[in-house]
């Protein structure tokens, strides 16, 4: 009910891309996407769900490029980068998949580890390094540059007051 009142409501395709993906319903996936706005073209899930498509359907090399623009506007997508695994394997491509297998991996262990803390300030600092490894490994290093920077700032701080000189936090 709610998709024919909002037809073109980028959140509510999304939502019913990701069931009927899920669901391995091809059909209602390409009807889904056919609905896409095209000023949707900067939103990497769309991208994802045309490469699943694309994969379904055993075009191989057009799920890689779907995949691939997904990452290039979101690189922290770790089931865009699961599925193009996938894909690169199925290309017989198993010395680029591996790497991005782990990156896959690594991503969704990183977001359960993060989601398990009662709240952000909670995360302890050997999963922000190994966020910061990640961010940096999918390639936007001024991202991790980033937040090495804002790291370094929290070790100098008790929350957030900031440590008088001389003493160790």
């Amino acid at each position: 009910a709610l998709l024919e009142r909002f037809p073109t409501n980028p959140e509510l395709l999304a939502y019913f891309l990701q069931t009927a993906s899920t669901e391995g319903d091809i059909d209602e996936v390409t009807s889904l996407l056919a609905r896409v706005p095209a000023a949707c073209g900067g939103d990497n899930r769309f991208w994802r769900f045309k490469g699943w498509t694309h994969a379904a359907r055993g075009e191989a090399e057009e799920a890689q490029d779907a995949y691939g623009r997904a990452l290039e506007l979101n690189p922290f997508d770790f089931g865009s980068r699961h599925q193009l695994a996938e894909v690169l394997r199925t290309l017989g491509r198993t010395d680029a998949a591996a790497p991005e297998a782990a990156l896959a991996a690594e991503g969704r262990a990183l977001r359960r580890a993060i989601l398990e803390q009662p709240d952000i300030a909670s995360v302890p600092p050997a999963v922000l390094a190994r966020v910061q490894r990640f961010i940096r490994s999918s390639g936007a290093d001024r991202v991790a540059d980033r937040l090495s920077a804002r790291m370094g700032d929290a070790a100098h701080t008790h929350h957030g007051v900031p440590a008088s000189p001389g003493s160790r936090p």
